[in-house]
């Protein structure tokens, strides 16, 4: 990777939550990720397309485009076939998600520490925050 490519992450949100929120802080702090956030399932894809994140975090239902429709979508091409794919839903779909090609299914709702913690994984980093981050134990 060059040296002054910006890591990224896109997360694909409709209905925000507060573990969503801590997340997404996380994400700028603990991984120096820089975060885009839409709520539209098309659009989304575009600029996943577009801007190749190290991360894509989804819900399954959105408008204009589901979340499984888009993890298909984006591991048929090579170019963002090594995204990181983590899908959250109120939906009992692993199996699903799991044959879109998602990494790392979690079904809301979702403790903020398992969230993070999760996330980071995926990214293959450690999670060292705690109750001063927001996050409960």
């Amino acid at each position: 990777m060059a040296a002054d490519r910006v890591e990224r992450a896109l997360f694909l949100i409709r209905r925000w939550d507060a573990e969503l929120t801590r997340l997404c802080e996380c994400c700028r702090r603990e991984a120096a990720l820089e975060v885009e956030t839409v709520s539209d399932g098309l659009q989304g894809l575009r600029l996943a397309k577009r801007m190749r994140p190290k991360l894509l975090l989804t819900e399954m239902i959105l408008p204009g485009l589901d979340g499984l429709s888009i993890c298909r979508a984006l591991r048929r091409e090579p170019a963002t076939s090594s995204i990181r794919l983590m899908m959250v839903s109120i939906l009992a779909a692993e199996e699903r998600a799991r044959e879109a090609g998602v990494d790392l299914f979690l079904r809301r709702p979702v403790e903020g520490e398992r969230l993070v913690e999760s996330a980071l994984r995926l990214l293959g980093r450690r999670f060292v925050g705690g109750p001063e981050m927001g996050i409960s134990l």
